[in-house]
């Protein structure tokens, strides 16, 4: 970098800010060109916006108090007003913690908090419940909650909300939010034993605290891509052991507001009386036909259907009960097991009787179909 070229020292942003600092030069840097060291031996620094020709916008401040507000105005600054003056101690953030050892140190964290154990506190950790640093940014976060007054803590999405009682914690917290991708959960999701997929999971901490009266947490986010059956099926659940098992959480609630074809927000609220990992999770749905493949007793028969054929509400299609016989069948037997599925299917509709299977699938068997000629 260079003191008389248009090069900042240090630069925020060079096209919307700039952050100057002038060192002690034998001569004073030119003035007019979008920059001001103009203060010969004395050391200083500018803030400007981007340059412009006639009207700069920048406060230019020497080491001895001289300076001036934009050179376009040459208001002169008065020092009275402000002064330059080094930081005493060795204590930046004065959380008792010195700056070699602090382990943020220009945010007071008396409690020096660290859940994932790396070398950032929570409070200046972007992710501070993944030492790996990996996790959405955007859905994690930390702050310091009294323990007296309470208090609200958000994501900075805006896609959860903590609101923490007075009186709810029995010590001053660091509570911290990591949102973790729902891919990350390894195998399948189960809820209440039947299987789930997905949308959001958060892991909330300090792992395993539990309130005295409990919280509420408050969930929202996109849900224009799931089937209308899906989202009205949406609830807060919370892990139940080290796997990925989670159950509902009682008393939590969603609501979908949208109208056709989207977007479609949903918002869901649960009472939470102790921290572990939390998940939206809408029932697993293999073959998007918006009959879920199990689900609170709802079953899908036919969970391979193919994507756009329409199906009744046991989530099969015309096609799915059909077993023509000119279809290229392995074998005669795969042809049997085909009709065999599918008229049990039938019974389970209440479309054939018992009966009527046995006379089919006795038929199938006597039948050419899938037999080498």
């Amino acid at each position: 970098t260079t003191v008389f070229g248009h090069t900042p020292l240090m630069s925020i942003d060079g096209s919307t800010f700039d952050l100057w600092v002038c060192p002690a030069v034998s001569l004073p840097v030119p003035v007019g060109e979008g920059f001001d060291c103009a203060f010969g031996t004395q050391s200083g620094f500018l803030m400007s916006t981007y340059w412009q020709p006639n009207n700069p916008k920048s406060l230019a401040i020497a080491g001895d108090g001289s300076g001036n507000l934009s050179r376009g105005s040459d208001s002169p600054i008065v020092p009275g007003n402000w002064t330059l003056a080094p930081i005493a101690g060795n204590d930046f953030d004065n959380d008792l913690f010195n700056n070699d050892v602090d382990n943020c140190p220009l945010i007071a964290n008396p409690n020096q908090d660290n859940a994932d154990g790396d070398l950032a506190g929570d409070l200046c950790d972007i992710c501070p419940e993944d030492s790996t640093d990996l996790c959405d940014t955007s859905g994690s976060v930390a702050d310091e909650v009294s323990a007296m007054d309470g208090g609200t803590v958000q994501t900075p999405d805006g896609q959860l909300e903590l609101a923490i009682p007075p009186d709810a914690l029995g010590t001053d917290e660091t509570i911290t939010v990591t949102e973790t991708e729902p891919s990350e959960l390894d195998g399948n999701v189960s809820i209440g034993g039947d299987p789930g997929e997905a949308i959001a999971v958060y892991s909330l901490g300090p792992d395993g605290t539990v309130f005295d009266s409990p919280i509420t947490l408050t969930f929202v986010f996109d849900v224009t891509a799931l089937d209308p059956v899906l989202r009205d099926n949406l609830h807060v659940y919370q892990s139940v052991d080290p796997g990925n098992t989670f159950e509902v959480i009682l008393g939590s609630v969603c609501a979908v507001d949208g109208f056709d074809p989207g977007p479609f927000t949903a918002t869901c609220t649960a009472p939470v009386s102790h921290f572990s990992s939390f998940a939206i999770v809408s029932p697993a749905d293999g073959d998007n036909d918006g009959v879920p493949d199990n689900f609170e007793g709802v079953v899908d028969f036919c969970p391979m259907t193919l994507t756009g054929e329409v199906v009744n509400s046991s989530g099969c299609s015309d096609n799915d009960l059909l077993c023509e016989c000119d279809d290229n069948w392995r074998n005669h037997g795969k042809y049997v097991s085909c009709v065999t599925h599918t008229t049990k299917i039938s019974v389970l509709l209440g479309l054939i009787t018992r009966a009527e299977k046995d006379i089919i699938v006795t038929a199938a068997g006597e039948a050419s179909c899938g037999k080498k000629q």
